[in-house]
């Protein structure tokens, strides 16, 4: 934490403030009046209010840290949304906001972030239409029935029938469009509009969801596919709860999320929420504040869960890692057609002193599409401002021109983003724009050097993809610092609770409506899709969490995004009901009614029970590699058949740290098994099948694998029904057991 001082942090679009508590009270409400200003003059030049409906008032959305934060809250007047304990989410008017600034017992204000919205064959990969089928060992059939799926995304087409009972009742329990100031909220929250499935089904709702993303991923989740085709969603009889997310506050996330456990736990059900969007606005290690509320609701009651999309970042080159020193480094940033570059810096605050930032521009009239080996001539630079400098005076403007025109304004503001970093944004607005009527272009735009020098541990820096762009050509420049697809895993998928999903392509042709078969540049199915996001976390964990089918998903149609040209008709299928789509955001989704699925069968499990069955299981192919965990797959590919049969013997993966080979499950078996064994160090691995004569077989593993658990599928194809022994040998041990074919 940064001590001796006071800051309110005030970023463009992230909307954000952070208040450190020690000072007088005067100081406090010092820097609550300067958020206030902010708030009501400086919107304009990012062109997005905060500003809410709420019980009739103008409203900000906030995140509160701090002891007895909700006392604060309602003794400030404003109105609590979600209680998470030393965090809430609540709603103040600027002027509200001053007062909560002045409060003791207030440590934190954080305002919102600008969020990005990141089957048939799904099912199959997945193993899910087994489920579905019955096909479990232990007999039952699971399609996610009394199970809640709650979708925080853009809404839901109420009126499709994929999300309608046989009798075409809704099987929609709830929608609450947090963008309606039209009607009454839900009860216990202050802002949007709550439709019941009563209001549903009498004709009485009024939502659409007009940009189809939250259609298709409902579909995904949990579509029951009677529009036909067979293009059912993972969990096809689990209640619904929409949420349509502001995606301009990413509070909502946490209120939304709170919304839908309040209603499966007034329905004594189990929950798993959804969230197919993220942000890129933090530290990006998990203890940001909405990351930290979002942990303590999942914790607060079994039988909950929460996933959220990695991202679809990993093509673009949005990272800069400075970790282990730098030394004048520089990185050409331009804009993406807009007005500006926004960069994200965390910076850990032992190193505040030590390092320096400064931004400076090369020529007038950069063409992006010109590709140069070799840097242009410099054009000039800021002042060079400390780390220190930035967070102490939070918010420093400086223009660079040049000539007549060109050149822009840069901007350096600062926040806690936790308790030992500063998180610091710069903006480069371009000054001076021209739109090309004949190639539809802007031109004139800058090509600027983000400039950083100095040393420090565990400095990034993030080019965040909507706004600007990385130059990701060598250039010839021992200083250059290239950018890669590290720690593109964004928020809120870094928190410690929540399933962090990549995504596979699941298919790269269909057929459209116009019985025209489309092949889709996605890759090979089966492979990593090339934009999923990829880790670590920069506290070291492994993310993805999972990877499941994310590229080419076949999912519900919104006819109001349809009719609002969102949709384009070269993507729909054919029958018109269901439409192509890609994303980390579909491979979230396929996961989220894949948990639903296990939720029916163990309604009280936790975060621990579902992440290590999910982790445990998790299927590893030619693609995934057997070295498994990594910051691409995460722990491989969902599987819910495996993890679910393995649920049914309660047969939890060995903890990492003992050696152990544990039995095969299912045993005896006819078309496939599953071996696990648990390596209590690193080292060379040799895993073989075995006759009872001693012969090898087959030869499974043969690699260096790191300490922990492993699992490993067999098929029996190439055997013939008979005893057979799966033998384990490391430099250390070597131990075997007996495995019955049966066929």
């Amino acid at each position: 934490m940064i001590q001796n001082y006071r800051k309110v942090l005030f970023f463009g679009l992230i909307l954000t403030a952070a208040i450190i508590s020690g000072e007088d009270a005067g100081i406090r409400r010092k820097y609550g009046v300067l958020l206030r200003d902010w708030i009501e003059s400086g919107t304009g030049r990012v062109g997005v209010s905060p500003v809410k409906i709420c019980h009739d008032r103008e409203c900000v959305l906030v995140c509160v840290e701090g002891n007895e934060a909700a006392a604060a809250v309602r003794a400030a007047g404003g109105f609590v949304n979600t209680d998470a304990g030393q965090t809430v989410t609540a709603a103040l008017t600027p002027d509200q906001i001053v007062d909560l600034a002045g409060m003791e017992t207030v440590r934190r204000i954080r305002l919102g972030r600008s969020l990005r919205l990141f089957n048939d064959l799904a099912g199959m990969d997945t193993g899910a239409h087994r489920v579905h089928a019955g096909e479990l060992p232990s007999g039952g059939i699971y399609k996610g029935k009394d199970v809640v799926v709650g979708i925080l995304d853009t809404g839901i087409d109420i009126t499709h029938t994929d999300f309608q009972h046989e009798n075409g009742s809704t099987r929609i329990l709830a929608v609450w469009d947090q963008m309606d100031s039209e009607g009454s909220p839900p009860g216990g929250f202050s802002y949007g509009r709550e439709w019941t499935a009563e209001d549903i089904d009498q004709g009485n709702c009024t939502h659409q969801d007009t940009d189809g993303h939250g259609t298709h991923v409902s579909g995904t989740a949990a579509g029951n596919g009677r529009s036909g085709g067979g293009f059912y969603g993972m969990a096809p009889e689990a209640d619904i709860v929409a949420v349509a997310i502001d995606v301009n506050n990413s509070i909502g996330i946490i209120d939304g999320a709170n919304y839908v456990y309040q209603i499966a736990e007034q329905l004594g059900k189990s929950c798993v929420v959804n969230a197919s969007l993220g942000y890129h606005y933090g530290p990006h290690d998990g203890t940001d504040i909405e990351s930290q509320t979002l942990d303590a609701l999942v914790e607060a009651a079994p039988g909950r869960a929460f996933c959220a999309a990695a991202g679809n970042e990993a093509d673009l080159s949005m990272h800069l890692n400075y970790t282990g020193g730098v030394d004048s480094s520089w990185t050409y940033v331009y804009t993406n057609g807009m007005y500006a570059v926004y960069i994200y810096v965390r910076v850990p605050d032992v190193s505040l002193d030590s390092v320096f930032f400064a931004v400076g521009a090369d020529e007038s009239n950069y063409n992006p599409l010109i590709r140069t080996g070799t840097p242009l001539a410099s054009r000039g630079h800021t002042d060079w401002y400390s780390g220190r400098d930035i967070a102490e005076q939070l918010k420093i403007d400086q223009d660079v021109k040049f000539g007549n025109h060109g050149g822009g304004t840069v901007y350096f503001e600062a926040e806690e983003a936790s308790d030992s970093v500063t998180g610091i944004l710069i903006i480069i607005e371009e000054n001076y724009l021209v739109w090309n009527e004949n190639t539809q272009e802007v031109s004139d735009l800058e090509l600027w050097r983000f400039r950083v020098r100095g040393t420090g541990p565990g400095i990034h820096a993030w080019v965040l993809d909507t706004w600007g762009r990385t130059y990701r050509e060598p250039v010839q420049d021992v200083f250059y610092r290239m950018p890669d697809n590290e720690y593109s895993v964004g928020m809120p998928a870094v928190a410690a609770k929540t399933l962090a999903v990549g995504a596979v392509v699941n298919r790269n042709e269909f057929v459209n409506s116009d019985n025209v078969l489309v092949r889709m540049d996605a890759g090979e199915a089966g492979n990593l899709a090339a934009w999923s996001s990829r880790g670590p976390t920069v506290d070291g964990r492994f993310k993805p969490d999972i990877c499941a089918p994310g590229a080419g998903i076949i999912s519900t149609l919104s006819s109001a995004a349809y009719d609002a040209g969102s949709i384009h008709t070269a993507d729909v299928t054919a029958g018109g009901d269901y439409v192509v789509k890609s994303g980390s955001s579909m491979a979230c989704a396929v996961v989220s009614g894949c948990v639903a699925l296990y939720l029916q069968k163990n309604p009280d499990a936790d975060f621990d029970e579902l992440y290590t069955k999910l982790t445990g299981f998790a299927r590893k192919d030619g693609f995934t590699g057997a070295a498994l965990p990594d910051n691409q797959w995460g722990f491989g590919k969902m599987a819910i058949y495996d993890m679910m049969d393995a649920s049914a013997a309660d047969d939890m993966p060995h903890n990492p740290g003992v050696f152990s080979l544990e039995q095969n499950y299912p045993n005896p078996f006819n078309s496939q098994t599953m071996v696990r064994y648990s390596l209590s160090e690193a080292g060379r691995v040799r895993l073989t099948i075995r006759d009872t004569g001693g012969r090898i077989r087959r030869l499974l593993v043969n690699q260096h694998q790191g300490s922990g658990a492993h699992t490993v599928s067999i098929s029996c194809r190439e055997l013939a029904s008979g005893v057979y022994l799966y033998c384990l040998e490391t430099g250390q041990y070597t131990v075997s057991r007996k495995m019955v074919v049966i066929k």
